[in-house]
């Protein structure tokens, strides 16, 4: 199985057991991460990269997309 495949379950709506939905700001962001993520040849983490914003910033703040030192 690829990296790809294991997060294709990875979305809005998941039921997987500790789930956690990416906040407002963060969701805010995807039609830039699909950009970017599509003009970089990498669609298919767009979940996930929302997630690691979600991660690095806790999906608050004016720059979900920090990341830490």
């Amino acid at each position: 199985m690829s990296l790809a495949a294991g997060f294709s379950g990875w979305g809005s709506g998941s039921s997987r057991s500790g789930y956690v939905p990416v906040s407002e700001e963060v969701e805010a962001y995807t039609p830039m991460i699909q950009l970017y993520a599509t003009e970089h040849g990498i669609p298919e983490y767009v979940e996930m990269i929302k997630a690691v914003m979600m991660q690095e910033s806790g999906g608050q703040g004016t720059d979900p997309m920090q990341c830490s030192e």
